[in-house]
């Protein structure tokens, strides 16, 4: 489960990283 949830999370991370890029708030 630990696993999984950072995996997740990183891909959280990471679109959340490119939308901010993108499109910065």
């Amino acid at each position: 489960m630990s696993t999984s949830n950072t995996d997740k999370n990183q891909l959280v991370l990471g679109y959340w990283a490119v939308r901010g890029l993108f499109e910065p708030t």
